[in-house]
């Protein structure tokens, strides 16, 4: 499950009992291109953290989970082919001789614990 809130002070915090690092977007951060993926944010030290552009079921969060793969949640604008926002578009990684290679990206639907409240 997603919820989105703002913690007063503080830029970067840590949310559940397994520490996920979650970074607020601010006015202060250069703006990313449109549709580009934001960079992993450099504090979380390659740990799993979210990085939310714009909050709520309409807003848009990414996802990095440290080992170079990735989902993000897009809640509005234009359809990706025949899949209707909100969707989910995420890394596709194959493992192989226990190396992880990303190759590619899928968009689907998101589940139900993916949409923000």
């Amino acid at each position: 499950m997603v919820y989105n809130f703002e913690v007063e002070d503080h830029h970067n915090y840590f949310v559940s009992n397994d520490g996920y690092l979650v970074h607020n977007a601010c006015s202060g951060v250069p703006k990313k291109q449109k549709n580009a993926l934001p960079s992993p944010a450099s504090e979380a030290n390659g740990a799993l953290h979210s990085i939310i552009e714009k909050p709520g079921a309409q807003g848009q969060y990414t996802t990095h989970f440290g080992d170079g793969t990735w989902k993000q949640y897009r809640g509005s604008g234009k359809n990706h082919g025949n899949v209707p926002r909100p969707n989910l578009k995420e890394t596709i990684a194959n493992e192989v001789n226990g190396k992880k290679f990303i190759n590619g990206t899928k968009v689907r639907e998101p589940l139900p614990g993916e949409v923000p409240k």
